[in-house]
C-alpha cells in the first residue's frame, strides 16, 4: 500500500504543501508558490503511468492570472542550457481571445506563432519561470506521486534540477551518484549547487559536494558544504522548487530521496 512518507512532515501537515486531493493510485493536484520575476520549478508528480511531465499539465490559478496578450501581460516558462542561458522564446501561458484571429488562445503557447507546446519534463529537470509583478497566482501541478529514489542526470555544465516530490526535502539528502565524481577539493572538483534570485542570478557562492580528507586540517569533508568555511549546507526545497548545479563531466546523476514507500 503506498503511503506518504513522514520523515520530514507530519501527514496531517500535507494541507500546508496546498496538496488537495489523492486517490488509492496515488494521483494528486497540488499548488506551489512563485515570486514576481525569475524562479526555477520543477514538476513535483510524474505523468500518469509514471510519464514525462507534460507542460501542458502545468496551470497557473489565482485571483490575477495574466493572459498571454501581451509580453507585459504574460507568465513565460524556458528549458535552460547547458551554459545556464534560457532556451529559445520559451512559451507564455494564453488564455484569452484574439478578435483579429477571431480563435482562442488556451494553454502554454508559442509568443507570435500561438503553436501550442509539447515538451516535457523529465523527473527533476527544472525550467526557468518568470512572472510579472501584477500577477496574483499559484502553479498547479497535476499527477502521479513518484515511488522509491528519483535520478536526475546531470549535463556537464550547467543543469537545472528541483525537488521532484510533494513534500521539502533537505539539500542534504541529494547525493551524487555516479562515476568520477568529483571530490570538492578545489575549485575545478567541485559539483556546485546554487538557488537563484528573484533577478536570475545565482544566489551566492552556493555550495560544493565535497567528500575527501584534508590533511592540512586533519578533517573528513562530506557532503554539501560553503567553499572556503566547509560549512555544511543547511538548505530545504519545497515542493517543485528549483536550484543551478554545475558539474565537471556528465557521467552522474543527483539522486533525490523517496516520496513514497510502498
Amino acid at each position: 500500500m503506498k503511503k506518504l512518507m513522514i520523515a520530514a512532515v507530519a501527514t496531517a501537515g500535507l494541507a500546508a504543501f496546498g496538496i488537495e486531493s489523492a486517490n488509492t493510485v496515488g494521483y494528486y493536484a497540488s499548488d506551489a508558490n512563485f515570486r514576481a520575476g525569475n524562479t526555477m520549478y520543477t514538476p513535483m508528480f510524474a505523468g500518469i503511468g509514471d510519464a514525462e511531465y507534460s507542460i501542458q499539465d502545468i496551470t497557473p490559478v489565482g485571483t490575477k492570472v495574466p493572459d498571454g496578450s501581451s509580453s507585459a501581460n504574460a507568465i513565460t516558462l524556458q528549458k535552460l542550457t547547458a551554459t545556464g542561458g534560457q532556451d529559445g522564446y520559451g512559451y507564455w501561458w494564453m488564455d484569452y481571445y484574439d478578435e483579429d484571429d477571431e480563435e482562442d488562445y488556451y494553454g502554454w503557447r508559442r509568443p507570435g506563432s500561438g503553436a501550442l507546446a509539447t515538451i516535457t519534463f523529465k523527473a527533476g529537470e527544472a525550467f526557468w519561470m518568470k512572472m510579472p509583478a501584477s500577477a496574483a497566482c499559484t502553479l498547479q501541478f497535476n499527477g502521479e506521486v513518484r515511488k522509491g529514489d528519483i535520478y536526475m542526470l546531470l549535463k556537464q555544465g550547467n543543469t537545472a534540477v528541483g525537488n521532484p516530490t510533494p513534500v521539502t526535502i533537505n539539500v542534504t539528502d541529494i547525493v551524487p551518484v555516479g562515476e568520477n565524481i568529483p571530490d570538492g577539493s578545489s575549485s575545478a572538483k567541485a559539483i556546485t549547487l546554487q538557488k537563484l534570485t528573484a533577478t536570475g542570478a545565482q544566489d551566492g557562492y552556493g555550495y560544493w559536494w565535497m567528500d575527501y580528507y584534508d590533511e592540512d586540517d586533519e578533517e573528513d569533508y562530506y557532503g554539501w558544504r560553503r567553499p572556503g568555511s566547509g560549512t555544511l549546507c543547511n538548505m530545504t526545497l519545497a515542493p517543485g522548487e528549483g536550484i543551478w548545479v554545475k558539474c565537471p563531466n556528465n557521467s552522474i546523476s543527483l539522486k533525490f530521496p523517496a516520496a513514497i514507500a510502498e
